[in-house]
């Protein structure tokens, strides 16, 4: 299964506004454990609405996420997940 989006190699400060329903991985951020170059990556994601998605929202392979104003419901196996050389902030 492929993710309904996906960034990676030298994306730079993208900002993600979306609604996703109905599907497993929904967001990865920086492709592969071995593509260091995406350690550039920064991207803020806000205003999304999750929708009975199981997984991924986002998850995050090197790169450095800012989460804010985003809504989860009916979520699976994990909503976020920071991997590899990763960081993701998410203020309450």
């Amino acid at each position: 299964m492929f993710s309904l989006s996906s960034l990676a190699k030298f994306y730079l400060f993208v900002p993600i506004r979306c609604h996703f329903a109905q599907h497993d991985k929904t967001m990865l951020i920086g492709a592969d454990p071995t593509h260091v170059e995406d350690r550039c990556i920064r991207v803020t994601i806000h205003h999304c609405f999750f929708d009975g998605t199981r997984q991924r929202h986002p998850r995050v392979r090197f790169g450095k996420v800012h989460l804010y104003n985003n809504y989860t419901r009916n979520w699976g196996i994990y909503a976020v997940c920071a991997s590899v050389e990763s960081q993701v902030i998410q203020p309450h």
